[in-house]
């Protein structure tokens, strides 16, 4: 069965989780009554089912999408599933104790997938594994695809080709600086970081263990990133903003040189992700939350009372109105000597919920729907290697996103 014959464009694996239901509603809005071909996947009919009747409020049609039960261990399940589609979109996380099967059915069958980990020891260990596979099959196995880390990878991308244009060399500095008005946070990213703080060595030793097996692939390396981590409260110059480190960092940083390795957008440079402040006291005042918390988090009493009595379980999130209400901005500082270019990004919508499904949905079709468009290589990859100006075009041309060159 190849590719452009199969049967759906896109199936919503974990549609009866938070994340999935939001994808799921996302695509029939958006897309479902313009043709594209949706399914929803997971392990329970009962609850899939349920779903189906919410979404054909949305539009009547939808009360007729196929239903797919595959088990997250199940790889002869997932395979099947696999083959039936364009592009499998999941939220089923943490991704290293449910998604490995799927990823491995979707790279051996040409099926080009992606999620909305965080994870990336696991990400890396997955380019590690099915890099060969994917490449072969013709797949494009895409992680980190929702707020983690789109905005960082596109932007990214953006800033650097944009300064290259202008100046007629390459940036030697690109800063991130985000800043996050309202919203909430889902039970699926709260699991996925207990997860990261409890099982974080194994996926360190996996990644490790894979990355020296014998066959294991190269990293691409046309561009070299080095990765500055901050530390502490800073006034930035550039940016004018005070600046604090963003707890997303470690997620998004590997990403980027990960893109940068394969579209060498930059020879040498440095990439820092902060989070920004117009003035001292909110940015100190966020510092000393961060420590507090991740202290609590350390620790496993505090962790588990954190966990029982503050934090939103898996398949909980904020309200509605709490999502709709809020924003995020994010600038790019792209530099070398006193050169500079500035790239922003207006993000409509909270950026767990909102702006994460938007990514993942604009992702999905990207991958699906406009798979023709694009000139990338299969493999195990990236949102800004992958999809590149695709996804940049798909995205602003929703209103959830502005991203713009600074004039």
């Amino acid at each position: 069965m190849t590719k452009t014959a199969r049967e759906f464009d896109i199936i919503v694996y974990g549609a009866t989780g938070f994340s999935g239901q939001l994808l799921a509603e996302y695509l029939v809005k958006n897309y479902f009554s313009k043709g594209t071909k949706l399914a929803l996947g997971g392990r329970s009919q009962q609850r899939l089912e349920k779903v189906r009747a919410n979404l054909e409020k949305i539009n009547p049609a939808a009360g007729n999408l196929p239903i797919i039960i595959a088990d997250g261990g199940d790889l002869e399940a997932l395979t099947n599933m696999a083959k039936q589609a364009r592009c499998v979109a999941t939220t089923v996380g943490p991704y290293f104790k449910y998604g490995n099967a799927l990823v491995e059915a979707c790279a051996k069958s040409g099926t080009s997938y992606c999620d909305l980990t965080g994870e990336n020891n696991w990400s890396a260990t997955m380019f590690n594994k099915w890099e060969h596979t994917a490449k072969k099959s013709g797949a494009r196995i895409v992680h980190q695809a929702g707020f983690d880390s789109v905005p960082s990878d596109i932007g990214a991308m953006v800033a650097a080709r944009t300064f290259r244009e202008k100046y007629g060399r390459d940036a030697d500095s690109i800063e991130m600086f985000v800043s996050i008005k309202g919203g909430g946070i889902q039970g699926g990213t709260i699991d996925t970081v207990m997860e990261e703080l409890i099982n974080g060595h194994k996926l360190r030793k996996l990644k490790k263990e894979t990355g020296k097996a014998a066959g294991a692939p190269k990293r691409p390396s046309v561009g070299k990133t080095k990765l500055q981590h901050a530390m502490g409260i800073h006034y930035n110059k550039r940016a004018n903003l005070w600046a604090v480190p963003f707890f997303m960092a470690v997620a998004n940083m590997p990403q980027v040189a990960h893109s940068n390795g394969r579209l060498g957008y930059s020879k040498d440079m440095t990439y820092a992700e902060y989070m920004s402040f117009r003035s001292f006291f909110p940015a100190f005042a966020m510092y000393c939350g961060l420590i507090i918390f991740g202290a609590l988090l350390v620790f496993p009493p505090t962790r588990w009372l954190l966990q029982k009595f503050v934090l939103p379980a898996p398949g909980q999130g904020p309200t509605k109105a709490e999502c709709e209400a809020a924003s995020y901005k994010v600038k790019f500082v792209a530099t070398s000597g006193s050169d500079q270019v500035d790239v922003l990004i207006d993000a409509v919508g909270d950026a767990s919920c909102i702006s994460t499904t938007c990514c993942l949905a604009e992702s999905a079709m990207s991958l699906s729907v406009d798979a023709d468009k694009l000139d990338s290589d299969a493999g195990v990859t990236t949102t800004a290697a992958a999809m590149g100006d695709v996804l940049l075009g798909r995205l602003n041309a929703t209103p959830l996103f502005n991203i713009r060159v600074a004039e």
